[in-house]
């Protein structure tokens, strides 16, 4: 019985995987992005004196998984629409969108561990302000975005990191 159950599921888990081949590559850089990020982030803790926290180790992994659970889904539901084309867009969307957030977290942090007007800290922030100033005007609708005010929409915070 035991063994009839894990078929099943290894033959639902296969279908699955089979499914997001489309987007293989997207999330293999999704991947490398957020390690990097994951990595700049807890030298730049470790420079500020602040060390290892599990909170933040596991909060970002959450979020990971969110990440890869939407893109999953949009694959999925895509495929079964008959749309995975733009299913793919979609999730190419996504992507690019998070290169972009997680880029711009990850320059700053370099450029918090950098000894400061070094060449290579200039080089850094140069990028940083490039990427977190100029290119938002590049990016369709995310300059709208940032002037809105829009992360201070009611109902879209966390409860949880209110100060009791």
């Amino acid at each position: 019985m035991i063994d009839e159950i894990k078929g099943v599921l290894l033959v639902i888990g296969s279908w699955l995987f089979s499914r997001l081949v489309p987007i293989a590559d997207f999330m293999q850089g999704m991947m490398l992005l957020f390690l990097i990020n994951f990595v700049f982030g807890v030298v730049d803790d470790v420079v500020k004196g602040n060390g290892w926290e599990w909170r933040k180790a596991k909060t970002f992994f959450l979020h990971i998984l969110v990440f890869f659970v939407i893109a999953a889904c949009m694959c999925i539901v895509g495929y079964f629409l008959h749309n995975a084309e733009e299913a793919v867009t979609g999730i190419r969307i996504m992507c690019v969108m998070a290169v972009w957030f997680y880029g711009v977290n990850i320059l700053k942090n370099v450029c918090r561990i950098l000894i400061t007007d070094t060449p290579m800290w200039k080089f850094f922030n140069f990028l940083y302000w490039v990427l977190s100033l100029k290119m938002v005007e590049k990016i369709p609708y995310l300059s709208e975005y940032m002037k809105s005010g829009a992360e201070n929409i009611e109902g879209t915070k966390n409860n949880m990191n209110k100060k009791q």
